[in-house]
């Protein structure tokens, strides 16, 4: 086995585990925008306030944001491991390795499940930020600073929806048929 084979197996064994944990990173930011979102519709109901909703907003981006980071940072690992580690120890081995980086990636339902994807995770960190400046706006309490407030989030919501969408790889997934 040439010098460099231990070398990448252990650059691909670190690279993996800090997928693993950005991916539980980027699951667990998910249920707790969920989380978050009911316990600020929950306290804006029972208080009667609907300037309450103007916290979504804000958990929205924190914790969207810090969802895309850890998407970006698995699929560029995913990226390294494929186009770096992989055809190196391919050459190694004289055979294919690795394959499964690829392979789950462009099978029958690819495209489909990254679409499917997109649109759960929109619906988690932007429908309801959009929906609660939105809703506030049309409610019948509003002073003309909380009123400001809410054009700024829906602003950033706007942002986030484009990094969301900007990232998620729909694009470049094909189906196998």
């Amino acid at each position: 086995m040439p010098t460099n084979a231990p070398l990448l197996i252990c650059e691909y064994e670190h690279l993996k585990q800090e997928q693993r944990l950005r991916i539980a990173t980027r699951d667990n930011l998910v249920c707790a925008s969920v989380a978050a979102m009911v316990a600020v519709g929950g306290a804006a109901l029972e208080a009667h306030s609907p300037a309450l909703l103007l916290l979504w907003p804000p958990l929205a981006l924190v914790l969207g944001l810090n969802f895309v980071a850890n998407d970006q940072k698995v699929s560029a690992i995913r990226a390294h491991i494929t186009s770096v580690i992989a055809p190196q120890l391919t050459r190694i081995v004289d055979g294919e390795v690795l394959t499964w980086e690829t392979v789950h990636r462009t099978g029958r339902g690819a495209r489909s499940r990254k679409v499917g994807q997109l649109a759960a995770n929109l619906l988690v960190f932007c429908l309801p930020a959009l929906l609660a400046p939105l809703g506030y706006t049309l409610s019948d309490g509003g002073t003309a600073l909380l009123d400001a407030l809410a054009a700024v989030e829906l602003a950033g919501v706007a942002a986030l929806v484009a990094q969301i969408v900007g990232y998620s790889e729909v694009r470049q997934v094909g189906d196998r048929t």
